[in-house]
């Protein structure tokens, strides 16, 4: 394909998308369509994007609310004071500078320079004769904002006429400030020494900035730089700058699992989240850490301490369906001293939990009670299955702190008995020390290994690199690492984990970043998590067993409910689903034997309703009916328990009765297509069957 014909699809594609992004827009409503112009200087691509995007109203009133509150400087107070001043500005720009132009004010020059910045701190006129009409604005800018301490804007009438324009030295020119008189035609545009003796002559305040929107900066040879266009640049990308966009992509998902009262209430967060292997049991683990980047804190007088209480929902979907959840709940009380300790430092909440081979979307939802709030993340995670191969590493993960931890205990980040500390920023500080853990599984890859750890960046004009080596023989199974770095210094890092053949080939590798903060007295946030003794995990092999079942693995599934049913037979929500899953797969005498763990005072409805099922399904339909009937006596109202009577009943030819059982069941649930059929059938077989 020709270089042009490539150049006319790009040329296409951009207006299609222009036409695209242009036509949501029309079929906004007017309120909205006024709200985009409103925040057209401020709002970022992404979040304009996201903003279009959306399908109804309500959604976009939650996304308006949200879009101000990531802008307010003091989240914590009814008032929101950049909201408030942007309104102004803009009103401000309306009224003042719709003159002499058929635009509205806020898109003229002066009006969009107004409502970025805000009024100058001194603005002068230039109306003097041989000059266009000029005004000159001055501003102090700030490092924060990416402009110079001090700096100008000016705005001119081009050829005299029309609305005021921004002026750039370096693109309108100096010479386009002077009226073109005779004398003035007769100077070369580029002699610039000649056209800023001109300008003097005319007005000192003029010559002043002609060349350079910098005070007190003179051009080389009186050119105008380019650095004039960069400025005016950075300052009509100002309004936008500085704004964490990630809130707006996070939106699309969870406005439909947030409350709609509380959408408004988003935190943002840090996050991490790791894969790794534990060796002993063969189960892989996600471990997961989120820290909110506000925590809001409320008192109770009963207890006379200071509190907040998260609520951590996990989500493991595919393909849009839910395959695995679970919450759980983290109070905490302090006294006033611990909770500005835990304020200041920030807060973590950490965890844990077994899953499958597949391909995934893991979604980590917290929600603090205390105003509602709440942070959220989701993050494609792949899970490999069992199998020869290559070898594989698990990390790395770079820490702060190591040790050791024999405990008989699951926590989150103790992999294997190596227990690492680290920051979900993955920040240091310059008296932190570096830990690199990581895990080799060989996959009886039955050869020899060569590994290195990498350490390596660029500091100013000079590379930093320190590397570590270490050996695996043939005879290798698995194991994890651990090496110890000196703290490089400030900087930006990344971190390879390389593994290579015995000739040096290489065979897999695995990176992280971490970064060295010049601020010392940052302190690395309090950590909170869950543990879970050896003793109980029979619960991760419920949870597989759980996950291969709604991921209709039955023979998966099977092994991982019976390990777990073998380890706790008594505890009642496994052994359920655990019978559940041996009906499904026809196993019904095994059914039975683990139902009668089901014989509980308290859960008699269960056990007879179940061992119904397994009786109903080894035709033995007396004894089923029995077991549904004693069942039909603690709860009369199950349809689904009605419909097996039936289905009794029919199997037994008592079809008076069954026809008798599915109108009453039609009667608690008449939404039942197929009870009506059999109905229809058994009414018009004259046997009634």
């Amino acid at each position: 394909m020709s270089k042009n014909k490539i150049n006319l699809i790009i040329i296409f594609l951009f207006f299609l998308f222009v036409e695209i992004g242009l036509s949501k827009e029309i079929n906004l409503k007017p309120e909205y369509k006024k709200w985009l112009d409103l925040v057209s200087y401020i709002i970022t691509p992404q979040e304009k994007s996201v903003f279009l995007s959306l399908k109804n109203d309500r959604e976009r009133d939650m996304f308006i609310k949200l879009f101000w509150k990531q802008r307010d400087p003091t989240p914590g107070t009814p008032e929101n004071e950049f909201k408030e001043e942007h309104i102004r500005r803009f009103n401000y720009a309306n009224k003042y500078f719709k003159y002499g132009t058929t635009k509205p004010g806020w898109k003229t020059d002066m009006g969009k320079i107004y409502i970025i910045l805000g009024p100058p701190v001194n603005r002068e006129k230039i109306d003097a004769f041989g000059l266009e009409p000029m005004e000159v604005w001055s501003y102090y800018g700030g490092r924060d904002k990416g402009l110079p301490p001090h700096f100008q804007i000016v705005f001119f009438k081009r050829h005299g006429t029309g609305e005021f324009k921004i002026y750039d030295p370096a693109i309108d020119g100096p010479d386009s400030l002077l009226v073109k008189t005779s004398d003035v035609r007769d100077i070369n545009p580029f002699d610039y020494q000649a056209i800023l003796e001109k300008i003097q002559s005319i007005s000192p305040s003029a010559a002043e900035v002609a060349f350079s929107l910098i005070p007190g900066e003179i051009p080389l040879d009186y050119q105008p730089s380019p650095s004039n266009s960069i400025l005016i640049s950075k300052v009509l990308e100002s309004g936008s700058k500085n704004v964490s966009t990630k809130y707006a992509q996070d939106f699309l998902n969870f406005k439909g699992v947030v409350n709609v009262e509380y959408a408004t209430e988003y935190v943002e967060a840090n996050s991490k989240v790791d894969i790794f292997k534990d060796f002993e049991t063969g189960i892989n683990f996600v471990h997961f850490a989120i820290s909110p980047k506000r925590i809001s804190v409320d008192y109770s007088k009963v207890k006379d301490k200071y509190y907040f209480i998260y609520r951590l929902t996990v989500s493991l979907s595919k393909g849009g369906s839910v395959i695995y959840q679970y919450s759980k709940t983290f109070p905490f009380y302090f006294n006033e001293e611990e909770i500005k300790n835990i304020v200041s430092k920030g807060f973590v909440i950490s965890d844990l939990f077994p899953v499958i081979p597949g391909n995934y979307k893991l979604t980590v939802l917290i929600q603090n009670i205390v105003k509602n709030e709440f942070s959220y993340f989701d993050k494609k995670i792949k899970i490999k299955s069992e199998g020869k191969g290559l070898p594989e590493i698990y990390g790395p993960i770079v820490g702060f702190d190591f040790k050791k931890d024999n405990s008989f205990v699951f926590r989150p980040y103790k992999i294997e008995n190596n227990l690492i500390s680290f920051d979900p920023k993955n920040g240091f500080l310059p008296n932190d020390k570096i830990f690199v853990l990581f895990c080799v599984d060989s996959h009886n890859y039955g050869k020899k290994i060569k590994g290195e750890v990498l350490i390596k960046s660029k500091l100013g004009y000079s590379e930093y690199q320190k590397k570590k080596y270490f050996n695996i023989d043939e005879n290798f199974k698995n194991d994890c690492f651990v090496s110890k770095f000196q703290n490089p210094g400030v900087g930006s890092y990344r971190v390879n984990v390389i593994l290579n053949s015995s000739g040096n080939v290489p065979l897999v590798s695995r990176e992280t970043y971490f970064t060295v903060s010049p601020v010392r007295n940052i302190i690395h946030p309090t950590v909170a998590y869950k543990v879970l003794s050896k003793k109980n995990i029979f619960l991760y092999y419920w949870a597989l067993g759980s996950q291969f079942y709604k991921e209709g693995k039955f023979k998966e599934a099977f092994e991982n409910y019976s390990k777990a049913f073998n380890l706790r037979s008594n505890y009642y929500p496994l052994t359920k689903e655990y019978a559940d899953l041996l009906l499904q797969m026809g196993k019904n005498n095994e059914a039975i034997k683990v139902i009668e763990n089901m014989k509980l005072p308290k859960k008699m409805f269960d056990y007879y309703f179940f061992k119904g099922r397994a009786l109903l399904n080894l035709k033995n339909y007396k004894d089923a009916l029995d077991s549904f009937l004693k069942a039909n006596k603690i709860y009369d109202s199950d349809y689904k328990l009605i419909n097996l009577i039936g289905i009794t009943y029919v199997s037994l030819k008592d079809y008076d009765n069954a026809l008798k059982v599915f109108k009453a069941s039609l009667k608690i649930n008449p939404h039942q297509d197929s009870i009506k059929r059999i109905i229809d059938k058994l009414e018009k077989t004259g046997k009634k069957g």
